[in-house]
């Protein structure tokens, strides 16, 4: 193995389970945190193109419906979109300023992951 893998194998994934002694892993250890290391890489990316395409589909039906027919949706959204029409300010700042509070409750609450792809 590679000493730049094996040195991000050790500090992500083998520290964190605790169990090292003087910093020698076994050729088992080592593999094994290889691919526990793949397998999160890989469901990071999954996560990443998932929320993408959810985004796309979210906004797609945003713009094509929401705002084309002038409707108000509920929640965040419905919010942003009242305060948009009373008062003029940008719908897209709007959103950020609304969905704030949420998030960071989110990150106290559950964790920075979820605060991490809720802001994605």
């Amino acid at each position: 193995m590679n000493s730049v893998w094996k040195k991000i194998v050790i500090q992500t994934i083998l520290r964190k389970k605790g169990k090292f002694v003087d910093d020698t892993y076994s050729d088992f250890a080592l593999a094994k945190g290889m691919r526990e290391f793949r397998i999160s890489i890989v469901e990071y990316i999954k996560d990443f193109v998932l929320i993408t395409i959810g985004i796309f589909s979210a906004a797609f039906g945003f713009k094509g419906f929401l705002l084309t027919n002038q409707f108000i949706d509920g929640g965040a959204t419905g919010i942003s979109l009242l305060i948009s029409a009373l008062t003029g300010t940008p719908l897209f700042l709007l959103l950020i300023l609304v969905n704030i509070p949420f998030v960071l409750l989110g990150y106290k609450i559950i964790g920075k992951t979820f605060a991490l792809k809720t802001a994605l």
